[in-house]
């Protein structure tokens, strides 16, 4: 007499993401609240709008900003990170540089900045 067949289950889960370094995940959800500042304005910056458009959970964006507050300032610092160092780059390229040379160095990394990392940033500065 045959057995029946063992009855499988087939459980279709969905290939889980790689897993993204944190330092990456952390520039991902700074670069998506930047947007959100550029697009709507800093009341945009909502930990559930940034989850959603990052495509990851909310308790992992509050893992890495605890509050909407300190992903609102950790966007502005890396916005003035990053204006700073093209400034600096930019000055260096100049020296020795007069105040008009330096104003024009600051111009250009401003608008570099803005570039790079959009409108947002600058207009909460």
């Amino acid at each position: 007499m045959a057995r029946p067949a063992a009855r499988r289950t087939a459980t279709h889960r969905p290939a889980a993401a790689p897993r993204v370094p944190p330092d990456e995940r952390r520039r991902q959800l700074i670069d998506v609240a930047a947007g959100l500042v550029t697009e709507h304005g800093v009341e945009a910056v909502q930990i559930t709008e940034v989850a959603e458009r990052a495509g990851v959970s909310r308790p992992l964006v509050y893992r890495l900003f605890p509050t909407r507050q300190a992903l609102v300032r950790a966007m502005l610092e890396d916005f003035g990170a990053h204006l700073h160092d093209r400034f600096v780059d930019a000055v260096m390229r100049t020296l020795p540089a007069t105040v008009e040379g330096i104003a024009a160095a600051f111009v250009a990394s401003s608008c570099d900045a803005i570039e790079a990392r959009g409108a947002g940033p600058w207009r909460l500065l």
